[in-house]
Parts: structure tokens; sequence; C-alpha cells
């Protein structure tokens, strides 16, 4: 289950890479649906991090998910929970297995069976 988990992540990822433009409501979503209000991200800018090879999040709105296990590594991005913002950080994202690169630009690694 946990490795069709970590490959609809990774295809979602690619899925909704656009350039990035903050200017209006786009229809961006994350990994898990959730609505990013206008920001997406190919490229590393002011809106966006570099998650892992050629996938970008965009800063504060949501953290970078690497999930690590037997069947390999996936990167995606996933939407930053409502009570950790304006800025996330680490301490209420996930204390443990997250790294922290700007302000609001978060990377929290999972590890699988």
């Amino acid at each position: 289950m946990r490795s069709l988990f970590a490959l609809l992540l990774c295809m979602t990822a690619c899925a909704h890479s656009c350039s990035s433009s903050s200017a209006g409501h786009d229809g961006a979503m994350d990994l898990t649906g959730t609505d990013t209000g206008g920001t997406t991200c190919t490229g590393v800018s002011a809106d966006c991090f570099q998650c892992a090879t050629g996938v970008f999040c965009q800063i504060n709105q949501q953290y970078c998910q690497i999930m690590m296990g037997r069947q390999g590594t996936s990167a995606g991005c996933a939407g930053t929970p409502p009570q950790c913002l304006p800025t996330p950080t680490c301490a209420c994202v996930a204390p443990s297995m997250c790294q922290q690169s700007a302000p609001g630009a978060l990377t929290v690694t999972t590890l699988t069976p």
C-alpha cells in the first residue's frame, strides 16, 4: 500500500508543475488535492523552493515530502497544515526528520518499510 502511495505521490507532483505566477488564482493544487491559491512552481523563485530533482514546492503553502524505503525514494509537495500558517516551522509540521532551508521552506523525510 505504501508503495502505491509513493508512486501516486511522485506522479501527482510531476502532474502539477506549471509556471510560477502569483497573479491571481490558477487552480493549482498540491499532491493532497489542496488548492494552493495561485502559485505553482517549476523552478526556484521568490515563491518556490526545490524539493528534489524536478520537484518544486510553494514556500509557506506546501512542504516537501520525501518518502524513503526499500522500493526507492519519491518526493512531492504536501499542503501545509492550516494551524502552521502563515510561516510554517519544523516544530509545527513535523518535529523529527524535518529540515528548514529558509523561512517557510520545509522538507520532511519519512522512512517507509
